[in-house]
């Protein structure tokens, strides 16, 4: 497996972020947000993308994925049924597949149509909009597949596909070469999913091509999600997840995405200069432990 991280969560300038992921030994970034010169992944074109190309290549650096925070889905100014939100992410994902195949990514990450409202949930099992969300996300697979990329999905909890059950069900009904499933684990927990729960992966077996991984610890009945934390001092059963994986066939990208400003006060790393950095490298470490000991 190859890990990899997002390159704005050290919060620092781009090509600084770069040196920083390269000296911790990783190989491979995801690109999201900020990128320099005043550009970000939804804005990056021409020169500017031949900069950032050849600054991810001076230091022998990959690229996983391309994601982009415009017309997000769960904004509240967007309504999956809007002619215009759909043709803006339309374009928005012609960007992000031709900026992926500029700087060598196989992969453009996107999020399902935003879930209705709790007062309003009988649409979320409604089968038309769930085939009406699949209808769409082969489109903008098409859009990818016209560039050679795959088009991943990832499960957020504001979405129609807030958990491997969701995920399971799309791919069902999407049954396109080129989409595929970029699965957060601990956001299936969020959402209300025990994702290592036996059985619980199955739905996705075959279908993932990268992974998000962060810690979490447990609420105090020892089952619901309560917040983030370092993998290894948490509450998620790591190993038994990457055996899950590995008996699935997944050998893809396991992306480091921590969310430290989401730890507990207890769970915050005082004792150190730059923590972020720091849990992005103690993660790495035993990520790298878990996964050859699983």
């Amino acid at each position: 497996m190859i890990f990899s991280a997002f390159t704005d969560i050290l919060e620092r300038p781009f090509e600084e972020a770069l040196d920083a992921l390269a000296d911790l030994g990783f190989s491979t970034v995801d690109l999201r947000s900020k990128l320099g010169d005043g550009h970000n992944v939804d804005t990056l074109t021409g020169a500017a993308a031949t900069r950032v190309r050849n600054a991810l290549a001076g230091r022998g650096l990959h690229v996983a994925s391309v994601a982009s925070w415009g017309v997000n889905p769960m904004d509240g100014r967007y309504e999956p049924a809007a002619p215009a939100y759909r043709q803006a992410m339309r374009e928005r994902v012609a960007h992000l597949a031709d900026l992926a195949t500029r700087v060598g990514a196989p992969h453009v990450r996107v999020y399902s149509f935003k879930r209705p409202p709790l007062a309003d949930a009988a649409p979320i099992t409604d089968a038309a909009l769930r085939a009406d969300n699949a209808a769409f996300l082969c489109e903008l697979a098409d859009v990818c597949a016209a560039q050679s990329r795959i088009l991943l999905v990832e499960n957020e909890p504001p979405t129609l596909t807030a958990t491997v059950a969701e995920l399971g069900d799309l791919m069902r009904r999407a049954c396109h070469d080129h989409l595929r499933v970029n699965w957060d684990i601990v956001n299936g927990w969020r959402a209300g999913e025990v994702p290592w729960a036996e059985g619980v992966f199955d739905p996705i077996a075959g279908h993932v091509a990268q992974v998000h991984v962060k810690g979490a610890r447990a609420a105090a009945d020892g089952t619901a999600f309560a917040t983030m934390a370092l993998p290894g001092r948490d509450d998620v059963p790591h190993a038994a997840v990457f055996r899950a994986l590995r008996a699935s066939g997944f050998d893809g990208v396991m992306t480091i995405d921590p969310h430290y400003g989401q730890f507990a006060p207890a769970d915050k790393l005082t004792h150190v200069a730059d923590p972020v950095l720091e849990v992005v490298r103690q993660t790495m470490q035993f990520l790298q432990t878990e996964i050859l000991t699983a």
